[in-house]
């Protein structure tokens, strides 16, 4: 025998249901009521001194705008009148979940979302300009990111080559608990991890690999490891114990210009160096046909 289910107004099945409730107490004969919150027209409930009121033209009363209730005889002093809309969620246009929200599927966000209260995703509807939390943009796109704690990371862009946008910018990005107050900011693909076109400027020490390389700006100075540092006043060499490893190549292979030069030739296993004039071989300990010796 099939089960059969009964019920009076909405099926329980059904999504749920909100319930707007005014009521009145006029001072004087009025016909028309206000429905403050507004009504969906068949979804209301109209009680005079608790008795319930029948709608339509021929009848007690008439709701057809959504928002007026017209009484066919008057309330008078004395009497109580009372409106009940039922409001039923509509999962197409959700204004309040005031619990737990779970989507099964993808999420799509036309206009901003807010998460505690802070915006983390803006979009002005094409995706071309995002702010917080950014993942699989189209390369090109105009990226920024600003106010955001914890690390920071743009991945997914189309360009698989390596990574770039026409616009980048990242400020305020802070981490609680980091020795110097400043987050990760991680942009790349692959082995590519950024691709500058232009100039970069890094206000501070830039270091490259782990403290490897570090290239003070403020002090217009580079280090290379522990035992090299360039700067203005030349290159010091002093603290390494290794060599210098010179160019090297044949006769044939000596460079063209005016420049003074320092190489190793292949072709007669001499030291030589050119003078802005000639090419003079420094001589230890042979002396080969047209070298000049120096002492």
């Amino acid at each position: 025998m099939a089960d059969r289910n009964g019920y009076i107004g909405r099926a329980p099945g059904d999504s749920s249901v909100v319930v707007a409730r005014q009521v009145y107490a006029p001072t004087t004969d009025t016909t028309t009521f206000t429905f403050s919150s507004g009504y969906t027209v068949g979804y209301l409930e109209v009680y005079l001194n608790g008795s319930k009121l029948i709608s339509g033209s021929g009848n007690d009363y008439v709701a057809s705008n959504g928002s007026t209730v017209v009484l066919n005889a008057a309330a008078v002093s004395g009497d109580v009148v009372e409106i009940v809309a039922y409001k039923a969620f509509n999962v197409a246009a959700v204004t309040d979940a005031p619990g737990n929200f779970t989507v099964g599927g993808d999420l799509t966000v036309d206009g901003s979302a807010t998460v505690g209260g802070v915006s983390v995703l803006t979009t002005t509807g094409d995706g071309s300009a995002l702010s917080g939390i950014v993942t699989g943009i189209t390369a090109g796109d105009n990226i920024s990111v600003s106010g955001a704690t914890g690390n920071v990371t743009i991945t997914g862009l189309a360009n698989t080559s390596d990574v770039r946008a026409n616009t980048l910018v990242v400020s305020g990005i802070t981490t609680l608990g980091s020795s110097n107050g400043i987050g990760t900011v991680t942009i790349g693909i692959g082995t590519t991890a950024l691709f500058v076109e232009g100039n970069a400027r890094v206000t501070g020490i830039l270091t490259v690999g782990t403290a490897s390389i570090t290239i003070d700006g403020t002090n217009n100075k580079i280090n290379v490891g522990s035992g090299v540092t360039i700067d203005s006043s030349g290159v010091d060499l002093s603290q390494t114990t290794t060599g210098i490893a010179l160019p090297q190549g044949t006769t044939a292979q000596r460079p063209s210009g005016n420049n003074p030069y320092l190489r190793w030739n292949t072709s007669n296993s001499a030291l030589e160096f050119y003078n802005g004039t000639d090419w003079v071989e420094i001589i230890s300990d042979y002396f080969p046909s047209g070298s000049t010796i120096l002492e």
